[in-house]
């Protein structure tokens, strides 16, 4: 038909086609009213609103659209085979000081199925007296503990891409590790984990998790302290400038204690050119134990101001964040026990209790970067770290890494 190809119905599409691939639904969905509205052709339009749901990009790294026209998602078609190998160092204040390599490789079988194997090794070391738990008992490790680990194991990706092409891709990854740990530690551990990604309306991305593993820290890895992490996170999409995250998380951890986490943010895009982004945070943490061998805060509450720049440019991808804000963590029942305690047996035998624990706000500040850049047609670069604090606690870890793509 003649019209479609017409420049302002060609300039019209072309908008669509972009906004879809950079996730701004409701400026795609804008320029498809357009082409309606001022009469497309019926099949062009259909095209372009089927390439509009198709390839609008997720919040949690969903490929976009990749069927192919007569074949089936099970059909038999080896693809996008990759290598790559990665290094990851962890600190914090309890003294925790960790470190992995892992290589990956993997390939597509079918256009929905997707199998990676991983191999790796690495250490957990800490130093100091904790208490860590086994089973619900507590026990007392001492001195440097030093624990070396190596691991082999797979993992599987099936993506489901539904009729409706209202509807987005659906995506779930399993994954199955065998792991070895040697030294201050003598045994072996199943680890395995379950993710599932989904899109049930187009303004809004979940992410459910589950994941069975190690307490990362030498102390808890000798006791054997292993947890289950249900995850919840998703993503309201309000405005193409305008974007809610929420996300919660609880561990059910080995040595009888457990963790909650609960977040919720709001950010608003400043300047689309640059990518920047300005907007508010919220996070709860609670554990219901307190432990020397990992992070364990007590209703703790975080209000944090986040500024954001993220952008590509020349096959360079960066997401910069920076927050800011005030944090402040309850008293443990126990901690306020022993004061009274101490108070007591100060009045009988006269000397200065000191002052009494107590919860008040502090200043906090966290920063992340993310980059990533691809070398060449088949080479991916990539590295990412991060530092955050909390009252009592801070935590520091860089990651890097690079891949093969044939």
């Amino acid at each position: 038909h003649i019209l479609s190809s017409h420049p302002v119905f060609l300039a019209r599409r072309l908008r669509c086609e972009i906004s879809a691939l950079s996730g701004r639904l409701y400026r795609a969905r804008h320029n498809l009213e357009l082409l309606r509205r001022d009469g497309y052709p019926e099949r062009p339009y259909e095209l372009a609103e089927a390439f509009v749901y198709d390839h609008l990009a997720m919040r949690f790294g969903i490929a976009p659209h990749s069927a192919k026209a007569g074949r089936s998602e099970l059909d038999l078609e080896i693809s996008h085979p990759y290598a790559g190998v990665e290094y990851t160092w962890f600190r914090d204040n309890l003294d925790r000081r960790n470190w992995r390599t892992k290589g990956k490789a993997g390939l597509s079988l079918t256009q929905a199925i997707r199998l990676e194997a991983r191999a790796g090794y690495g250490e957990f070391r800490q130093t100091g007296n904790g208490t860590s738990a086994s089973n619900a008992t507590p026990t007392v490790v001492s001195g440097d503990v030093k624990i070396r680990e190596s691991f082999v194991g797979a993992r599987v990706g099936i993506r489901h891409e539904p009729e409706d092409m209202e509807r987005s891709p659906i995506s779930l990854t399993a994954g199955l590790e065998r792991h070895e740990f040697r030294g201050d530690a003598e045994f072996e551990e199943w680890l395995y984990m379950a993710e599932l990604a989904l899109r049930p309306t187009l303004a809004v991305d979940i992410m459910l998790q589950f994941d069975h593993d190690m307490i990362p820290s030498a102390r808890s890895v000798a006791a054997e302290v292993a947890y289950d992490r249900y995850a919840y996170n998703a993503a309201y999409l309000l405005r193409d400038w305008w974007i809610l995250w929420n996300n919660l998380a609880y561990f059910d951890i080995g040595d009888g204690n457990d963790r909650m986490h609960a977040g919720l943010s709001s950010l608003w895009e400043v300047s689309e050119e640059t990518g920047f982004q300005f907007g508010i945070a919220y996070d709860y943490v609670d554990a219901k134990y307190d432990r020397e061998d990992y992070w364990t805060p007590y209703r703790l509450n975080e209000l944090w101001l986040v500024a954001k720049l993220r952008n590509n440019i020349s096959e360079l991808y960066y997401d910069i964040t920076l927050k800011a804000g005030l944090a402040r963590e309850s008293v443990r029942p126990e901690e306020e026990a022993a004061y009274d305690a101490l108070v007591i047996s100060a009045a009988a035998l006269d000397f200065d209790p000191g002052a009494a624990p107590k919860s008040e706000w502090v200043e906090i500040f966290s920063a992340s970067a993310a980059i990533r850049k691809n070398i060449g047609r088949h080479w991916e670069a990539h590295w990412e770290g991060f530092y955050t604090e909390a009252p009592n606690y801070h935590e520091y870890a860089t990651t890097a890494g690079i891949s093969l793509i044939f």
